[in-house]
């Protein structure tokens, strides 16, 4: 939302001054996290895991990740958490990371359909 203020001087001249105000979906996405990522996910209920590079793109709160692996991943980003949920060749489930407050930088969690029992770390880092 932009706004103007303007101010007509006597001599017919106006003045005019305009503030740019970030609309609400910008701010409440807190961090920028879009970019190219190398992650490293722990195994989650003894599967899973390993290296992966990881492309994200990112709409105010809205994050899509695209995965080396083939996974998809979806969040919502509130301030610096985001949680969502993915799929991919090995099946799908939820995810729960937070990421650094430059946005470089992320740790958190995974696992599988809705298990939360036996979950994986993840960390990630933008190259």
């Amino acid at each position: 939302m932009k706004t103007i203020h303007a101010v007509l001087l006597g001599s017919g001249l106006a003045l005019a001054s305009l503030s740019a105000v970030p609309d609400a979906s910008a701010q409440q996405a807190g961090v920028f996290v879009a970019g190219h990522w190398e992650t490293d996910a722990g195994n989650a209920a003894g599967r899973g895991g390993g290296h992966f590079s990881i492309d994200l793109s990112q709409n105010g709160s809205r994050v899509r990740w695209v995965a080396s692996n083939g996974g998809e991943y979806l969040c919502s980003l509130e301030g610096s958490h985001c949680t969502g949920t993915w799929h991919g060749t090995s099946g799908s489930g939820w995810f729960d990371v937070w990421f650094s407050p430059d946005g470089g930088s992320f740790n958190g969690s995974w696992g599988y359909a809705d298990d939360r029992s036996a979950p994986g770390s993840w960390s990630g880092r933008r190259t």
